[in-house]
């Protein structure tokens, strides 16, 4: 059972115990890419932080500690190369992360 009025939602969910749950809804769109962009920007911050510690550590490596995909590091460290803030010098193998501002 749903019930909608303008600018507020929930569900009711019946469960088989005829106890009564009610479940808000999940946030609107806007809210959820405002969560992502401030969860973006931490993520970015612990890799530059990971990469002050230790200019060699690799993807996987990053992508373990922090508890994320490494896809996941691979787009943010785009984003850190785009930013100009974060280089790779050398070859993926035995080259190094090069920090250009913080």
């Amino acid at each position: 059972m749903e019930w909608k009025e303008p600018g507020m939602s929930f569900r009711v969910v019946f469960s088989k115990k005829n106890s009564l749950t009610v479940v808000r809804d999940a946030p609107s769109p806007y809210k959820q890419r405002k969560f992502q962009k401030i969860t973006s920007v931490k993520t970015s911050v612990k890799i530059l932080n990971l990469i002050k510690s230790n200019n060699q550590i690799t993807i996987p490596e990053i992508a373990t500690i922090i508890g994320i995909t490494k896809r996941s590091v691979e787009r943010n460290i785009e984003k850190l190369q785009k930013e100009k803030q974060l280089r790779r010098i050398g070859p993926d193998k035995g080259g190094y992360w090069k920090i250009v501002k913080s």
